[in-house]
């Protein structure tokens, strides 16, 4: 009975009973029902001290005998990145799993802002490694699929999987019918699929290496600049890696020092990548192996004048004679031409002119090129331009970038077949919403990890698409920028944008949505998040910012800061911010405003601006008058006792925002007193400042 299986388990990170360890403690074993009561009662220990499994009955923590003798009997999944809550992800694992039994629970490390978690899944009969490790895979994708991602950390053999321990926040949810999963039969489909895929991987390495040995065969010197690119030619990354005792699965590799098991090198184009810092070929995200590079590191420990040495004499030759022997010759030979020769006018090379490079004759060619003063975005972004949007979270950007997307579509400005909106920064709820506006439409909706579209990928696609002819006219809208390039980086930021300027000289469109820093400037104005590269390379930059809200209505301002083309300086939108209601409702609600609300809500971002920039100094004197109606020259004294602000700065703001209208600004008013004396009072319906920052303070007393 599957009940009686006894799976491998442990104590603490470091207990192990390998023949190669100098400490060993015989393992544990644990069955399904002890697995179960654990989920209802947790442990309550230090991690160090915290009970594991192996999802295998053989007792070892060896990938490479779990591999080629392990008989798994539990799927399991590891989730690390604020997955759903409990209750959400049981409604997810009934359709996943078809209805079979599982156990859940939050990890030792979860909190309620973090809901860290464990699925563990019983299997109704005994894998073996290759497809364990395949079912273990397709559970991630679905999971991933669903913007829940999972740490494949737990698609390694031998890799632990910490049983219930009690945290801060514990919840578990079970469901135990005795439905036991069988991932062969309700995965049939997926596992051919992936097991197809593996095997087309290899197939491809298999061409490319049969069609490199006929290069081989057949190699000149004319073949090649060098002697690298000779041996690129003649030799595949593949062959090198599977010579120095690298394990192969499909197109990735496992180098033989592997303590995880991953297979974590991947061959691609022509050369390899490696992830893991273990492996010799890891290179921390400076560039992949071509075939020498790989030959020089494991065979020669990245010794470069060794590996050209021996590889021009032992492993390339030109016809019977081997390369350095050929390329002697060839040397030698050209020693017979004459100093005429090589002095022969039609070979001296020609005195540099800067005129070679006028474009001077191509204006037609140029003009027919152009695309028409169209707009994407109405009023805000052009047809083959880049348009950066900057706005802090939970101001709209997304909604009234779709407002004003549909809104060009409907006026015909753009066809939606041309359009693709990449959404890599949402719920899985809010992809649906999303998606279904797409599809209502006819513009595309392009998600990451979906159907095979990978964000980091992004400069690549957009250099096919230039390759082929195929830019101009389409529109690209990423949401957000941050997804597809590192912002923080100079070098990669501006690497990107190299792509998406030639992706737009040749008449596409980008529109980039991006974020601002959390804390204002001395202004009290919106900061953009990351390098400049996205406005330095861009034709066309708005910061969106919120101005008011009240009512359930929020009012947002869209200000120009950099042009190159008739766009608004300025726009101004409202829509509504009730609880509850549905997203194509919230889009509906969207309004531009007319040239009088405009003007009001420029007047309430210029109030609300100055009342951040004076938040502290305004927070002193309301500390004060919260106690009671005082008199100006005691008010002054109070605040500026407890505050440190200086009397003048207290004076300024006091007259700034002294007035009877909330809406404009003024947080309290004048009762007169005796003898014309100035009494202040506190203006009603007061809602509280913003808590103020260390910044706040420094400008408070002119610091």
């Amino acid at each position: 009975m599957l009940s009686d299986i006894k799976l491998t388990s442990g104590i603490g990170q470091y207990h192990t009973n390998e023949p190669d360890k100098a400490i060993r403690t015989p393992y544990l074993t644990i069955g399904i029902d002890d697995i179960r009561c654990l989920v209802d009662n947790p442990q309550v220990v230090d991690k160090t001290q915290a009970q594991w499994l192996i999802p295998s009955t053989l007792p070892s923590r060896n990938f490479k005998d779990q591999e080629q003798n392990g008989q798994y009997f539990m799927l399991w999944v590891d989730l690390d990145k604020n997955p759903p809550p409990l209750t959400d992800l049981a409604a997810i694992m009934e359709t996943v799993l078809g209805g079979a039994d599982y156990e859940s629970y939050n990890t030792s490390s979860a909190t309620a802002e973090n809901q860290k978690a464990r699925i563990l899944i019983f299997l109704d009969q005994p894998l073996g490694f290759a497809e364990w490790n395949l079912a273990q895979e397709i559970l991630n994708d679905k999971l991933e699929a669903l913007n829940i991602i999972p740490d494949r950390a737990n698609q390694r053999s031998a890799q632990l999987c910490y049983l219930p321990n009690k945290g801060q926040l514990y919840r578990s949810q079970s469901k135990r019918e005795g439905v036991f999963f069988n991932p062969l039969l309700i995965w049939a489909k997926e596992i051919d699929s992936k097991q197809q895929m593996l095997e087309v991987e290899r197939l491809a390495l298999e061409v490319q290496q049969r069609i490199t040995m006929a290069k081989k065969t057949a190699l000149k010197l004319s073949d090649a600049p060098n002697l690298i690119g000779a041996f690129n030619l003649a030799y595949t990354v593949q062959e090198w890696l599977l010579s120095a005792g690298y394990a192969q699965r499909g197109n990735s590799f496992r180098h033989p020092h592997s303590e995880s098991g991953s297979y974590s090198a991947t061959v691609k184009d022509g050369r390899v990548n490696a992830l893991s810092s273990n492996d010799p070929l890891y290179t921390d995200g400076k560039g992949a192996h071509d075939a020498f590079s790989v030959y020089a590191t494991l065979f020669h420990r990245g010794d470069i004048g060794a590996a050209l040495t021996t590889a021009g004499n032992d492993l390339l030759t030109i016809g019977a004679i081997s390369y350095n022997k050929a390329l002697q010759i060839e040397w030698a030979n050209s020693k017979t031409d004459t100093e005429q020769n090589k002095q022969h006018a039609n070979n001296e090379p020609q005195p540099f002119n800067l005129a070679k490079f006028s474009l001077n004759g191509s204006s037609k060619k140029m003009r027919d090129q152009m695309l028409e003063d169209v707009f994407v975005l109405p009023d805000i972004a052009l047809l083959g331009q880049a348009t950066v949007i900057y706005a802090a979270p939970n101001t709209g950007k997304t909604l009234l970038t779709l407002h004003l997307l549909i809104d060009g579509i409907k006026q015909g400005c753009v066809g939606g077949n041309d359009i693709f909106y990449i959404n890599a920064d949402d719920t899985h709820k809010g992809l649906v919403e999303k998606l279904e506006l797409a599809e209502q439409h006819g513009f595309n909706m392009l998600v990451p990890r979906h159907k095979g579209f990978e964000a980091d990928q992004l400069s690549g696609y957009l250099g096919s698409m230039i390759a082929n002819n195929d830019a101009r006219g389409k529109v690209l809208i990423l949401d957000t920028a941050k997804k597809f390039t590192d912002l923080m980086d100079k070098k990669v930021g501006s690497k990107f944008m190299e792509s998406a300027r030639e992706f737009v000289s040749k008449g596409g469109t980008l529109i980039m949505l991006a974020h601002v820093n959390k804390h204002k400037d001395a202004e009290g104005k919106s900061v953009r998040a990351g390098t400049t590269d996205l406005v330095d390379d861009g034709d066309c930059a708005y910061m969106l910012d919120a101005v008011s809200e009240s009512d359930d209505i929020k009012s947002v301002l869209f200000s120009n800061f950099k042009n190159r083309g008739d766009v608004a300086s300025e726009l101004g939108f409202t829509y509504s911010t009730a609880k509850g209601q549905q997203y194509v409702s919230r889009l509906q609600s969207v309004k531009q405003l007319n040239e009088q609300q405009h003007a009001a809500a420029k007047q309430a971002k210029s109030i609300a601006d100055q009342m951040d920039r004076d938040s502290f100094t305004i927070n002193a004197i309301l500390e004060v008058l919260n106690r009671s109606d005082m008199l100006k020259t005691d008010l002054v004294d109070a605040a500026h006792k407890e505050s440190c602000i200086s009397k003048q700065k207290l004076n300024k703001v006091l007259f700034d925002y002294c007035g009877s209208d909330f809406n404009r600004g003024h947080r309290w008013y004048i009762i007169p007193g005796n003898k014309n004396a100035k009494v202040y009072s506190k203006l009603g319906h007061f809602q509280n400042m913003k808590k103020a920052s260390a910044d706040d303070y420094r400008r408070a007393k002119g610091l």
